[in-house]
């Protein structure tokens, strides 16, 4: 069978991997497991599910990403952080920062220094 990664180097699986991994499913696949069996083991591992996990990660990736490159596009983004197309930067906005791609990037432009607004 395929070659499974502990569930101990999710995190780091996630972090090295994150432009190919957009969802849950991709993120068990990566790992060697099937969905059912990477959530629960997951879970029992880290005390949180891992879609929390993948969306606080996601989102930290894309402030930074935004912090650190003031033009990035939507597209540019997205394939940084393993979307098909830019459409999920403009939902990951919505869902995650509750604001349009444009106010987030206003807002990553207006804390510079602060983080703290995640």
């Amino acid at each position: 069978g395929e070659k499974r990664i502990p569930i101990s180097e999710a995190l780091n699986v996630l972090n090295a991997h994150l432009d190919k991994i957009a969802t849950v499913n991709e993120w068990a696949d990566f790992m060697g497991y099937k969905k059912s069996t990477f959530w629960r083991l997951y879970t029992s591992h880290y005390k949180t599910a891992p879609r929390d996990t993948l969306n606080q990660v996601k989102k930290e990736r894309l402030w930074k990403l935004l912090q650190t490159n003031p033009g990035i596009t939507a597209q540019e983004l997205a394939e940084k952080l393993g979307y098909a197309n830019s459409e999920y930067i403009y939902q990951v906005a919505r869902v995650l920062f509750g604001a349009s791609f444009g106010e987030l990037r206003k807002r990553v432009e207006g804390n510079k220094d602060n983080e703290t607004n995640l």
